[in-house]
């Protein structure tokens, strides 16, 4: 349970069940491990069982509801930001020999200016112990499994959640359980052809990659690729002044 502390701290706050007082143990501790970075939420204390944290905006899967309620759609760059952001945090989480396990846009968090953060780390995986909790069945393949924690079962539920990112769906949302476990074991996935991140989201589900790092690296040229195909403002503007003198 999480409660307001103040304009800028919420506190989680444990149930009664003694699992769950274990459970806040377990993200204490991979905060405290994680340390100080740009795109895990801030950890501020761990007193009497509870976990203070700093005051997000709300969950990315929030935002991307109000984004598809005003009937719009995240901007290219903005879906760059959120990829390169989450890539970033798992590169960083699994340096530190932590597995988030519960991967989804539910557990990621936004600032007011849009930055994605991780958050929720109550079922992790610490330095490869059992995981308490585990991925959702859209984010999850039936040879990689979450309750088995690895870099493949991490990033394909990435996957999955950058396949969120750009169509407000987790992948096959209106399937059931047994219909969704069919198609991944045949490694059949959702139509990504159009999507900014295609081929990321695939390789991804096919667990071709062996690490964040190897994501962020194809983000970071699909974003230079975009940015040379697209002209900055400056250039705009110097193109449409010559055009204007050639017209004199």
């Amino acid at each position: 349970m999480v409660k307001l502390v103040s304009s800028s701290v919420v506190v989680k706050v444990p149930h009664t069940e003694p699992g769950i007082r274990r459970q806040l143990e377990v993200e204490a501790e991979v905060y405290e491990r994680l340390g100080s970075h740009p795109n895990i939420t801030k950890f501020l204390a761990f007193k009497e069982g509870k976990i203070y944290l700093e005051k997000l905006r709300c969950t990315l899967r929030q935002r991307l509801l109000d984004i598809q309620i005003a009937g719009m759609h995240p901007p290219a760059d903005l879906v760059l930001l959120w990829a390169t952001q989450i890539a970033q945090a798992f590169k960083h989480i699994h340096s530190r020999g932590i597995f988030q396990v519960d991967i989804a846009t539910w557990s990621m968090l936004v600032d007011w200016y849009d930055n994605v953060k991780l958050s929720d780390f109550a079922g992790s995986s610490i330095d490869g112990s059992e995981p308490t909790m585990c991925a959702s069945h859209h984010a999850e393949h039936p040879q990689c499994m979450s309750i088995r924690p690895s870099i493949h079962s991490e990033l394909f539920a990435i996957g999955s959640a950058l396949y969120e990112i750009e169509t407000f769906q987790e992948p096959y949302h209106d399937k059931d359980f047994s219909e969704i476990e069919s198609l991944f074991t045949a490694e059949q996935y959702p139509e990504t052809g159009g999507l900014i991140l295609s081929e990321i989201i695939r390789k991804c589900w096919l667990r071709q990659y062996e690490s964040a790092d190897e994501m962020l690296r194809d983000i970071n040229q699909i974003q230079m690729q975009m940015e040379t195909a697209t002209p900055t403002t400056a250039e705009k503007i110097i193109t449409e002044e010559a055009n204007s003198a050639s017209e004199l």
